[in-house]
């Protein structure tokens, strides 16, 4: 039988000790007998105590494996000794609230330390694909809260207990988009109507993104800007000037647009409605009127014919308003 060791493989038959180094004497010692699906204690009935470290780039995993333990005297003072985490017993830690069941820590991907006291150290980095809780209202700057809860897939408590130190350890990167906020961690422990004896410890990773970026500043914000000072100095213009029918409804077009390129940015399963895109639906109205009092305006002001007294009294009491003063009207006079 040959079992991988490391990044060798070892032949566990009859070969002389003597002609062996001593790391792969001690490599063969360890695992020749050694058996990966069972738990690294020597009474069943001894719980495995598996801590969790989370790192943003990697998750590090600590325990203590009882088949694993030597006599550094032995083996030339070794005290340590680095193995691939395909090659002995690992938690089946799985990431629950995912919809891609492949979110099982992978042992091939993790790199461990194994102590001479049974100390065992593996850094796993692993791709983790959860869902995140999005508050869209003030989107662009929006916030994500997501949360991982990682827990083992077929051991209870007391067979394999999750637990964590409270803290993650955050490298903070410059992202283009995102913003670190915030996290925590927590280590719960549940009961079950199906298992009423058994317990079920997990994990619970809680972190806060924030939107930054500045691209959609000048993308969405200052056309809508834009798109306001427009509306209103189509006022200025001559009512009877065609640009001003030109204007007005190129920006009506504008508005079209730009909902349409929000509708296509934004998820489907949202929730709320951005105030962004409540803002253009609003400006788009506003617009709307403006082409319709564009069209009125220059149609009664060719009209020849004297207005209905209801307008002309309307008109008067418009120019006496401040309103009148600031759309320059006070020139104006009734038909």
């Amino acid at each position: 039988m040959c079992v991988a060791a490391g990044e060798m493989e070892l032949n566990c038959g009859q070969v002389p000790k003597t002609s062996l180094a001593t790391g792969t004497r001690l490599r063969k010692d360890l695992f020749c007998a050694y058996d990966k699906l069972t738990r690294p204690v020597k009474n069943h009935t001894t719980t495995t105590e598996v801590e969790m470290s989370l790192f943003v780039q990697h998750i590090d995993y600590q325990w203590n494996d009882q088949h694993l333990v030597w006599d550094e005297k032995k083996y030339d003072s070794i005290d340590y000794m680095y193995v691939k985490g395909d090659d002995l017993w690992y938690p089946d830690i799985t990431l629950f609230n995912t919809g891609n069941m492949n979110n099982q820590i992978q042992p091939f991907l993790s790199k461990c330390l194994v102590n001479s006291n049974g100390f065992v150290m593996c850094v796993s980095r692993n791709f983790f694909e959860s869902r995140c809780r999005a508050e869209l209202t003030y989107w662009p700057f929006d916030t994500r809260n997501c949360t991982l809860k990682f827990s083992s897939w077929a051991s209870t408590g007391e067979q394999v207990n999750l637990t964590n130190n409270g803290e993650i350890w955050v490298r903070k990167r410059k992202n283009r988009e995102w913003k670190y906020v915030s996290s925590k961690t927590t280590a719960n422990v549940k009961k079950y109507e199906c298992c009423p004896n058994d317990t079920f410890p997990d994990v619970t990773l809680t972190f806060q993104l924030e939107r930054h970026s500045s691209r959609h500043v000048a993308i969405l914000i200052m056309p809508a800007v834009v798109f306001a000072m427009i509306t209103l100095c189509s006022f200025w213009m001559p009512a009877v000037a065609l640009e001003r029918i030109t204007i007005c409804c190129m920006t009506l077009v504008s508005h079209v647009f730009f909902l349409l390129y929000l509708g296509y940015m934004l998820p489907g399963n949202a929730n709320q409605v951005p105030l962004i895109v409540l803002y253009y639906r609003d400006s788009m109205i506003l617009t709307t009127l403006a082409v319709l009092a564009t069209v009125l305006g220059r149609y009664w002001t060719l009209k020849t014919s004297h207005p209905p007294d209801l307008l002309s009294s309307a008109v008067n009491l418009l120019m006496r308003t401040g309103t009148g003063k600031v759309l320059l009207i006070r020139e104006l006079g009734v038909k």
